[in-house]
């Protein structure tokens, strides 16, 4: 019997069992005989493997599917077909050698043909969402054994749990004209109006995306000492997700996201463009902090904002290959573990949990996220997105909420 064995990555706890983009599936493996086609691209060879997913189904009456397993490997451009004829040479032979290993973390394959330098070159989908038939696109309807995705504003949510409880997002501010003060902005997540944004400190604007504020929308910008106050306070006391699309006009990050009156904030310290910190409510000791320009605990090393990004003008934005628009993914899991995943979905930092104690202790990751402020006093930018879930859900869908949300805000290559 003979067997195919990927690798992409080190196996970490940010490892996923399914993943529609290929994120978090760090180890695959599958018997030949589960192998349904090959087929070749330039510069990759598409291996489609049947009845090897966590689900497989079809649903004639909505023409929808699950898709099958598929692994995309690199390869030099024009040897696609010989590296497809030496699998299938591999998989007839009678051999003592039962296992092709394409391994991206010791660069090594069964065949020569095979590039996997990088973790790029070795691309793992197990599907977890039904795709119309039609279009290839995910479908947001219910087939028997999948929760419904859930829609909103442009992003697309694998479950109603994963549905926010806050969301600002351009779609709500379309009343304003440019330049025109921000006092209000209405919350489009689950928890309504009760959310909404109802003043402000000083006077945030409405700008227009394109050569204003450089983002792909409209959006709210903010100076120093400027900020927008939810009618309600966000408080959650565990699991937590945080999402974001900005821009940014210091290389050094700030905190964009407060508690007023409290001890609750967190983003950037000020200091570097690696560090992220966060501090929960009671808590009075030094916050909860990591490096992003590491690759400690098997984290991508990513700096949170471009150094070039003091240099960016309208006029330069085109032709300065830097990154403009950022997004950022924080969340905490049910054991108070803190992540931050950047645009591509890549986990950039993680905080171990640190948990109990006097609320002098440092580094704490438990207490209450508590949110009514958000801007900051040195922070400047405009923000396009915000959102909180209350739940943690997990490396695969932050990875996808990471990508949809840059391909939707980001507007410059870089």
């Amino acid at each position: 019997m003979k067997f195919f064995l990927f690798r992409r990555e080190p196996v970490s706890r940010f490892s996923d069992r399914k993943s529609n983009t290929g994120d978090g599936l760090s180890v695959f493996g599958v018997p030949a005989d589960s192998l349904s086609h090959i087929t070749a691209e330039s510069g990759g060879v598409n291996f489609v493997f049947r009845d090897a997913g966590l689900y497989e189904h079809s649903n004639p009456e909505s023409y929808e599917s699950v898709e099958r397993v598929r692994v995309t490997v690199a390869c030099e451009v024009g040897g696609e077909f010989d590296f497809i004829r030496n699998v299938m040479e591999f998989t007839a032979a009678e051999s003592k050698k039962s296992v092709m290993v394409f391994d991206a973390v010791n660069k090594f394959s069964t065949f020569p043909e095979a590039l996997v330098e990088a973790k790029e070159q070795v691309k793992v989908v197990l599907p977890q969402n039904p795709v119309v038939l039609a279009t290839g696109d995910i479908s947001p309807t219910l087939i028997p054994y999948q929760a419904p995705l859930v829609e909103l504003a442009g992003l697309t949510f694998s479950s109603s749990s994963n549905y926010p409880l806050v969301d600002y997002n351009e779609t709500t501010l379309t009343a304003l004209s440019a330049n025109d003060e921000v006092t209000t902005w209405a919350n489009s997540g689950s928890g309504g109006g009760a959310y909404s944004i109802t003043a402000n400190t000083e006077d945030p604007i409405y700008t227009r995306a394109g050569s204003v504020n450089l983002m792909a929308t409209n959006g709210v910008t903010f100076e120093s000492d400027e900020m927008v106050h939810l009618a309600t306070a966000i408080d959650i006391e565990g699991e937590f997700t945080m999402y974001m699309s900005i821009t940014a006009t210091s290389s050094h990050t700030y905190s964009i996201f407060h508690e007023n009156g409290g001890q609750c904030e967190g983003f950037g310290d000020g200091k570097t463009d690696s560090k992220v910190y966060f501090t929960f409510d009671g808590n009075t000791g030094r916050p909860a902090e990591a490096r992003t320009d590491t690759t400690d605990h098997d984290t991508v090393s990513y700096r949170l904002v471009d150094p070039g990004i003091e240099g960016v003008t309208s006029a330069n934005a085109l032709t300065g290959n830097v990154q403009i628009v950022y997004t950022y993914i924080f969340r905490r899991d049910e054991k108070f573990n803190i992540y931050v995943h950047n645009y591509k979905g890549d986990v950039v930092a993680f905080i171990p949990a640190v948990v109990g104690g006097l609320a002098t202790k440092n580094f704490r990751t438990d207490g209450n996220l508590i949110i009514d402020r958000i801007g900051g006093t040195q922070w400047r930018g405009t923000i396009a997105r915000f959102g909180v879930i209350e739940k943690d859900i997990g490396t695969a869908d932050s990875a996808s909420l990471a990508q949809q949300l840059h391909a939707r805000y980001n507007l410059y290559n870089f």
